[in-house]
C-alpha cells in the first residue's frame, strides 16, 4: 500500500510483503490475511492476476467473514473488468464492516471504473458523508468528474485530495490532467514539473502518474515512453490501466494493446 499511495519504488516493498507472506503462510497456512498478501503480491509484482485470484479465493475458504478478504477480492476485479462481480464483492465487504470509509470508497470506485457514473457519485457521496476529510474518496470523484469534463467540480474535489493525502501521486496527478483538461495548460505543467523534480531528486516516481498528465498535455508519445518506464519499474498503481476512464483516450492505440499484453491483462 506504500508503493501505491506514495513515491515509494515497488521493487523494494514488494519482495518485503513477498517474504512477509511467504513466512506467515508457513507459520500458518490457514490465515486468510497470509493468502491475501500473497495475492497482492503476485498481482503488484508478477502481473499474475488468476494467481491472485487464487489466493483470494483460497482466503475466502478460510475466512469467508473476513471484510478484507472481500475488498482485496473485488479490487481484483475491478482489474481484470469484472465490474458486476467486484460491485457484489465491495457490497459483501460493506456488509462486514459498514462503518468502513475504505470499503465504501472502493465500492464507489467498483461503480466509478464499471461506467455506473450515478451510482458511484451516491456512493463517494456516502464515504464523505462518513468522513468528510477521507482525500481517497476526494480523489476518486474528482477523476469521475473529469470522465464527465465537468472541470470545475473535478478542480475543487482534486484540489483538496492533494492537501489532504499531503500531495500523493494520485491525487497530485489526477489535478495536473483536470487542469489540462479545463484549459490550464500553465498549471498542468507546473505539477507535472514537479513530479519530474521529484523523480529525478528521489529516483522514483510512479511513472504512470507523469504519464496521465502529459496525456493531459496532448503528448502521447511521452505518455507511453512513461507508461512503458512504469510496466517496467512494476509501478503497482498501473493496476487498474485497463479499466480506469482516465486512460479512455488511448485505448485505440496499439501501444495501448502493447501494455496490456506486457501485463497479462490483453483479451
Amino acid at each position: 500500500m506504500i508503493s501505491y499511495f506514495s513515491a515509494v519504488p515497488p521493487r523494494e516493498s514488494l519482495p518485503k510483503l513477498q517474504a512477509a507472506a511467504n513466512k506467515a503462510i508457513q507459520l500458518d497456512e490457514t490465515l486468510a490475511e497470509a493468502h491475501v498478501a500473497q495475492a497482492v503480491y503476485r498481482e503488484g509484482y508478477d502481473w499474475d492476476w488468476a494467481g491472485g485470484e487464487r489466493e483470494y479465493r483460497r482466503a475466502l475458504e478460510l475466512n469467508p467473514a473476513s471484510a478484507n478478504v472481500h475488498l482485496r477480492y473485488a479490487a481484483n476485479l475491478m482489474v481484470v473488468g469484472r465490474f458486476e462481480e467486484a460491485i457484489t464483492q465491495a457490497k459483501r465487504a460493506l456488509e462486514l464492516d459498514p462503518v468502513s470509509v475504505a470499503i465504501s470508497n472502493v465500492l464507489g470506485v467498483a461503480y466509478h471504473y464499471g461506467r455506473r457514473y450515478d451510482q458511484a457519485v451516491e456512493q463517494y457521496g456516502k464515504t464523505l458523508a462518513m468522513d468528510p476529510n477521507f482525500g481517497s474518496a476526494r480523489h476518486y470523484l474528482g477523476e469521475l468528474y473529469i470522465a464527465k469534463s465537468m472541470y470545475p467540480e473535478a478542480l475543487a474535489e482534486l484540489k483538496a485530495a492533494v492537501k489532504l493525502t499531503q500531495g500523493a501521486p494520485l491525487a497530485a496527478s489526477a489535478l495536473g490532467l483536470a487542469y489540462a483538461r479545463s484549459g490550464d495548460r500553465a498549471a498542468a505543467r507546473k505539477v507535472l514539473d514537479g513530479m519530474l523534480a521529484e523523480r529525478a531528486r528521489r529516483g522514483y516516481y510512479p511513472a504512470s502518474r507523469i504519464a496521465l498528465v502529459y496525456l493531459g498535455l496532448g503528448d502521447q508519445d511521452r505518455a507511453f515512453e512513461y507508461l512503458t518506464k512504469a510496466v517496467e519499474e512494476r509501478d503497482n498503481t498501473m493496476a487498474f490501466f485497463k479499466t480506469t476512464p482516465l486512460f479512455d483516450p488511448l485505448r485505440s492505440d496499439p501501444r495501448f494493446t502493447d501494455l496490456l499484453r506486457r501485463m497479462n491483462l490483453a483479451p
